[in-house]
């Protein structure tokens, strides 16, 4: 077992290409078991996303989109920001 904890800081996109390399790596080595990265704020008492961040989100989302979202959020027991979803989906009507 190989457990590696480091702050980085990363986009969106560097780090999806972090976990591409370390599946490569993985695989190279035949490791059998990858599991992946556990991403969160360096700053533990912060949310990973801010509250702004994610309301700025949202309203790229509407209609169906937006009620998705909501749901897929509420399925991972994300109750805080599934409840910002929902009251936007109801003044969307």
């Amino acid at each position: 077992m190989l457990h590696v904890e480091k702050v980085e800081k990363h986009t969106r996109q560097s780090l999806q290409r972090r976990e591409e390399n370390l599946r490569v790596l993985a695989t190279k080595h035949n490791v059998s078991s990858f599991d992946g990265l556990d991403v969160r704020n360096a700053d533990r008492t912060k949310p990973l996303i801010s509250n702004d961040g994610f309301s700025k989100f949202m309203t790229t989302k509407k209609g169906n989109d937006l009620f998705d979202l909501g749901i897929k959020l509420y399925e991972l027991e994300i109750n805080d920001k599934a409840e910002l979803v929902f009251r936007e989906c109801l003044k969307q009507k």
